[in-house]
Protein backbone atom coordinates (compact mmCIF):
# COMPACT_ATOMS: atom_id res chain seq x y z
CA UNK A 1 0.00 0.00 0.00
CA UNK A 2 1.53 3.56 -0.69
CA UNK A 3 0.76 6.81 0.79
CA UNK A 4 1.09 10.51 0.31
CA UNK A 5 2.92 12.80 2.28
CA UNK A 6 2.11 16.03 2.73
CA UNK A 7 4.79 18.83 2.09
CA UNK A 8 5.32 21.98 4.68
CA UNK A 9 2.91 23.95 3.01
CA UNK A 10 0.41 21.27 3.20
CA UNK A 11 0.32 20.48 -0.77
CA UNK A 12 1.18 16.43 -1.78
CA UNK A 13 3.92 15.95 -4.46
CA UNK A 14 2.85 12.76 -6.50
CA UNK A 15 6.01 11.99 -7.28
CA UNK A 16 6.75 10.99 -3.86
CA UNK A 17 5.54 7.65 -3.34
CA UNK A 18 6.44 6.02 0.32
CA UNK A 19 5.12 2.79 1.95
CA UNK A 20 2.36 3.14 4.52
CA UNK A 21 4.66 2.44 7.80
CA UNK A 22 7.00 4.53 6.29
CA UNK A 23 4.54 7.36 5.61
CA UNK A 24 3.29 7.06 9.44
CA UNK A 25 6.76 7.10 10.50
CA UNK A 26 7.50 10.44 9.09
CA UNK A 27 4.65 12.19 9.99
CA UNK A 28 4.50 11.05 13.69
CA UNK A 29 8.33 12.03 13.72
CA UNK A 30 8.48 14.91 11.77
CA UNK A 31 7.27 17.63 14.52
CA UNK A 32 9.57 16.22 17.24
CA UNK A 33 12.68 16.21 14.77
CA UNK A 34 11.90 19.36 13.14
CA UNK A 35 13.79 21.40 15.57
CA UNK A 36 16.86 19.28 14.83
CA UNK A 37 16.60 19.81 11.17
CA UNK A 38 16.96 23.26 11.40
CA UNK A 39 19.80 24.60 9.99
CA UNK A 40 18.94 28.64 11.09
CA UNK A 41 19.06 27.74 15.03
CA UNK A 42 23.16 28.46 16.37
CA UNK A 43 24.20 24.93 17.93
CA UNK A 44 27.87 22.84 18.43
CA UNK A 45 29.84 21.98 15.69
CA UNK A 46 28.13 18.94 13.31
CA UNK A 47 28.90 15.45 14.11
CA UNK A 48 27.12 14.44 11.16
CA UNK A 49 25.95 15.73 7.70
CA UNK A 50 23.29 14.71 5.38
CA UNK A 51 24.16 15.84 1.75
CA UNK A 52 20.48 15.99 -0.02
CA UNK A 53 20.84 15.06 -3.75
CA UNK A 54 17.63 15.01 -5.02
CA UNK A 55 16.35 17.98 -7.04
CA UNK A 56 12.58 17.78 -4.80
CA UNK A 57 11.68 19.94 -2.33
CA UNK A 58 9.67 17.45 -0.84
CA UNK A 59 12.29 15.20 -0.38
CA UNK A 60 14.38 17.35 1.08
CA UNK A 61 12.64 17.07 4.17
CA UNK A 62 11.89 13.24 3.88
CA UNK A 63 15.65 12.20 3.69
CA UNK A 64 16.58 14.32 6.86
CA UNK A 65 13.44 12.65 9.15
CA UNK A 66 14.65 9.18 7.77
CA UNK A 67 18.59 8.95 7.89
CA UNK A 68 18.00 10.64 11.49
CA UNK A 69 15.22 8.45 12.47
CA UNK A 70 17.77 5.85 11.43
CA UNK A 71 21.21 6.89 11.89
CA UNK A 72 21.11 8.24 15.46
CA UNK A 73 22.64 6.18 18.15
CA UNK A 74 22.30 8.46 21.40
CA UNK A 75 20.25 11.45 20.26
CA UNK A 76 22.85 13.89 21.62
CA UNK A 77 24.78 13.89 17.97
CA UNK A 78 24.70 17.27 16.46
CA UNK A 79 23.00 16.70 12.82
CA UNK A 80 23.13 18.95 10.41
CA UNK A 81 21.56 19.05 6.85
CA UNK A 82 23.39 20.69 3.29
CA UNK A 83 21.13 21.12 -0.30
CA UNK A 84 23.97 19.57 -2.43
CA UNK A 85 21.41 20.73 -5.50
CA UNK A 86 22.02 24.08 -3.99
CA UNK A 87 25.99 23.71 -4.25
CA UNK A 88 25.80 23.55 0.00
CA UNK A 89 28.16 21.65 1.18
CA UNK A 90 29.93 21.00 4.71
CA UNK A 91 32.79 24.05 5.12
CA UNK A 92 36.59 23.29 5.96
CA UNK A 93 35.52 23.89 9.47
CA UNK A 94 32.95 21.47 9.97
CA UNK A 95 34.81 18.40 7.83
CA UNK A 96 37.25 18.74 10.39
CA UNK A 97 34.52 17.56 13.19
CA UNK A 98 32.18 15.49 11.09
CA UNK A 99 31.94 11.67 12.04
CA UNK A 100 29.78 10.64 9.88
CA UNK A 101 28.68 12.15 5.83
CA UNK A 102 25.80 11.08 4.08
CA UNK A 103 25.26 11.37 0.72
CA UNK A 104 20.90 10.67 -0.13
CA UNK A 105 19.75 10.37 -3.25
CA UNK A 106 18.90 8.08 -6.36
CA UNK A 107 21.81 9.05 -8.42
Amino acid sequence: MIAEVPLQDGSVDPSIVLDKPTAETIKTTYGRLKSKLDNSIPSKAPECAVIVLDDCEGWRWTYQALFMGQLRTSGDEQWKYYIGFEHELPSEEDLKTLKLIVFSGSG
